[in-house]
């Protein structure tokens, strides 16, 4: 009762089903710098409906004795008012990576994740999240793998190396592969 692919879903939701807030977004957008106090604003909407908005300031070594985000706004109608420390990290070949606190866990992260009826951010490990690949099925993770391949290969530049276009289109073939297979278990109950 209730095992792997027995068709029984958990009532929790998923990754996907929660807003989310990654801090590599965040330094692409220029908001993670030192010695500068910034402030963004920005929105979540789930087809067109509108989910959150949320108002980011991000303080590093400004005016604040530590690094920290302040988050401020609504999101699922409820009012969010969160203050998330930065800390940072020395990496090996010069420069540095940014990680928050899950308020819940404690641990570092980079990436935190808003569930539907909460009002602060956490980790997936906090709220006990299951990414959606693990519940998917063989079949969706197939498809997965053959649109990821397809769209690398037409991004790729035309002096990409052969090895390069070698595995891509290994991947590509065992995917459909495992398509195949999937397919002619599903015609045999027919």
């Amino acid at each position: 009762m209730g095992g792997f692919n027995s068709g029984r879903r958990a009532k929790t939701p998923e990754t996907d089903d929660c807003l989310k807030l990654s801090l590599s977004k965040l330094r692409r957008e220029g908001l993670l710098r030192r010695c500068l106090m910034a402030q963004q604003a920005g929105s979540w909407h789930f087809d067109v409906v509108l989910m959150g908005r949320v108002t980011i300031v991000a303080d590093i070594e400004c005016l604040e004795p530590n690094q920290c985000l302040r988050l401020t706004d609504w999101a699922f109608g409820q009012r969010i008012d969160q203050l998330l420390e930065i800390v940072s990290q020395p990496q090996p070949f010069g420069g540095e990576r940014f990680y928050l606190f899950c308020p819940v866990t404690g641990r570092r992260c980079t990436v935190l994740f808003l569930p539907a009826n909460k009002s602060y951010f956490a980790s997936a490990r906090g709220w006990d999240l299951p990414y959606a690949s693990t519940r998917e099925r063989e079949a969706g993770g197939a498809l997965r793998v053959i649109h990821k391949v397809e769209t690398q290969s037409d991004k790729m530049s035309k002096y990409t190396r052969r090895p390069t276009h070698d595995r891509m289109a290994e991947r590509w073939g065992r995917a459909q592969n495992l398509l195949d297979t999937y397919e002619a278990r599903i015609m045999r109950w027919w």
